[in-house]
Parts: C-alpha cells; structure tokens; sequence
C-alpha cells in the first residue's frame, strides 16, 4: 500500500518538503532525478513549473508526463521534524 501524502511544499534548490497521513516528514530532492532523466529537464528550463507540484495523494505531479509515487518520496526521502 502505497502512503498518502498530505501536503507537499517545493523549497529552494529543487527539494521538496513532504507531510504525510502517517505523521512522518521528509526533504526529497529532486535534482538528481533531473540529471538523470530527460523527462524531469523541464523542471530545470520552464519557469515556474517546479514550483506549480500538486499533490496527488499517491504521488505527486506537475503535469501528465512529470511525476513521483508517493513511497519514492517518503523511502528516498531525508526525514525531518519540521
């Protein structure tokens, strides 16, 4: 079962910060996804898009062809208190 994210939060230098349903809390960065690849690039080249994530519950997306699952995020992710 994957774990329900409940809110994301986009940071600076590409990271985001996750809540999620079970009370844990994690930093994901995604640069390293970006230099690997190609489908993250617009990230990194459209303005504003970074910054547009929506949460989708399971996951999260910025458009249809850009987006994460939720356990990527939580397992991958940097734990934090905050």
């Amino acid at each position: 079962m994957f774990p329900i994210i409940n809110e994301v939060e986009p940071l600076a230098d590409f990271k985001l910060k996750l809540s999620f349903k079970s009370g844990k809390k994690t930093i994901y960065d995604v640069m390293p996804l970006m230099n690997r690849f190609d489908a993250f690039k617009p990230l990194l080249t459209i303005k504003g898009l970074f910054e547009n994530v929506k949460n989708e519950r399971y996951g999260i997306s910025w458009n249809d062809d850009i987006d994460i699952d939720s356990s990527e995020l939580l397992v991958n992710g940097t734990a934090c208190r905050d």
